[in-house]
């Protein structure tokens, strides 16, 4: 242990001696922190809202509704009033599918949310057996 001490110390007096040394040597020790802290940086939050909520997403809803034990029930406008509460995305409402089709082709949306016209039916289809 004695000579393991007595070499560092060594190596520490010699390195002093050399300007260009001793900054080889702390460029080495900081380039991979450097490197490791901003490749964690930029993938810290690839999925939070400040990352996804520029990702413009058109929403259509052509959901008729459905008639269920009397009263009128529209899933689609559900879905609707909750994602517009929802910063997670950029969600745009348009006002058909055609709309939301020809923005997504144009690419002035990511991708498009479609609810289909029989969209409560089937939700509540397991009622009816």
């Amino acid at each position: 242990m004695r000579n393991i001490w007595k070499i560092f110390k060594t190596d520490i007096r010699t390195l002093s001696k050399c300007f260009f040394a001793s900054v080889v040597v702390v460029a080495i020790a900081l380039l991979p922190s450097l490197y490791a802290w901003l490749n964690i940086y930029s993938n810290w939050d690839p999925y939070g809202p400040a990352s996804t909520g520029r990702i413009k997403v058109a929403v259509a809803s052509e959901d008729d509704g459905y008639e269920v034990l009397g009263l009128h029930l529209n899933i689609g406008e559900l879905v609707l009033q909750g994602l517009e509460t929802n910063d997670q995305m950029g969600w745009v409402f348009v006002d058909n599918a055609q709309t939301a089709l020809d923005g997504v082709n144009a690419g002035d949306y990511y991708a498009a949310l479609i609810l289909p016209p029989e969209f409560t039916g089937d939700f509540v289809s397991i009622l009816e057996g």
